[in-house]
């Protein structure tokens, strides 16, 4: 047993520094994005090159009403919510009208999700910026429209399908086209027919797209880990970081070239994210070992300090009548 408690001790020396180490990398990640820019971590870590899983669309019986879903929405406000629950942006998006192109394509999200509908998450990010939250967000699915059953793109920001030469696109026809070219068919007498996003903005943006399976299982994830803190900006964050480092957080799939594109400018901040990551995932695992074997030596030491008294001081013999 002397071996035993040596071999953990010399374990331990260098395991808590090592931790230690972690623990500093991981508290200088989040210092540095909660007071720079909460959304680059998201953005960055959320890239991936894997080829996006293909929808078998003519299987899906269940479409999107697009005119009546869509044009029952009272547009009120396009301002960013930090609501961290998919159901409180359903509620704050598709019933009340409020928030940007994200949260309103969320609030698109989960009532399709809830439906047992498939879709894809389109997001536009301009290169320059996009770790700071520009961008637009559109949502890919198989809807109704007048009568047809296709599958094209919800702009939910403009509340209209966009559109070319007077008919709706889909993803192909959105990665082809010039700016200028595209249009809004609206779908909510609150909306008209322009948007900034289809002009000179789309010339600079790069196209990535999620799955919906990955979109449920970060629902999932966050209708299970969410605690009110009082702060909606840190629990979005933190939210979203133990989702990525935990692997819950829905991938944005872009070539490898465009991925490279996007990340060169922001090398740095990627690095700084990536260095975050992995130390947390690190410590997910040596942390508890260091904690074990610290516990066994404790354990140990008592123990051994237990048998010593117990041989000092013996208990006295019964006597005898």
């Amino acid at each position: 047993m002397q071996l035993l408690e040596s071999t953990i001790d010399r374990i331990l020396r260098p395991l808590q520094y090592i931790v230690l180490a972690l623990l500093l990398v991981v508290l200088g990640g989040v210092v540095y994005f909660l007071s720079t820019h909460p959304v680059a971590y998201q953005k960055l870590m959320s890239l991936s090159i894997e080829p996006i899983p293909e929808i078998d669309w003519e299987k899906q019986e269940r479409v999107l009403a697009a005119e009546s879903v869509i044009g029952a929405i009272p547009y009120s406000s396009s301002e960013t919510l930090a609501l961290v629950l998919p159901s409180q942006l359903y509620e704050a998006t598709m019933l009340n009208g409020y928030g940007n192109c994200a949260n309103k394509c969320r609030g698109l999200s989960y009532y399709l999700e809830q439906r047992n509908m498939r879709f894809q998450r389109v997001e536009l990010l301009p290169v320059d910026n996009f770790i700071r939250g520009s961008g637009h967000v559109l949502i890919r699915t198989k809807y109704l429209y007048r009568g047809d059953q296709r599958v094209g793109l919800v702009d939910m920001l403009e509340g209209g399908l966009p559109e070319k030469d007077g008919s709706p696109i889909d993803l192909d026809q959105l990665r082809q086209a010039n700016p200028f070219t595209i249009t809004i068919a609206p779908l909510n007498i609150r909306c008209d027919r322009q948007s900034d996003y289809y002009g000179t903005f789309l010339e600079t943006a790069f196209i990535c797209v999620a799955d919906s399976e990955d979109i449920r299982r970060y629902f999932r994830w966050v209708e299970a880990v969410y605690l009110p803190m009082g702060n909606p900006k840190l629990e979005r964050f933190l939210c979203n970081a133990s989702a990525i480092v935990l692997g819950r957080f829905p991938r944005l799939h872009v070539s490898e070239a465009d991925f490279d594109r996007l990340v060169a400018p922001n090398l740095g901040i990627f690095l700084i994210a990536e260095a975050t990551t992995w130390a947390t995932r690190t410590l997910l695992v040596l942390l508890p070992i260091m904690v074990a074997l610290m516990v066994f030596r404790v354990y140990r030491r008592r123990s051994r300090a237990a048998r010593s008294r117990h041989a000092q001081f013996p208990p006295l013999a019964n006597a005898t009548p």
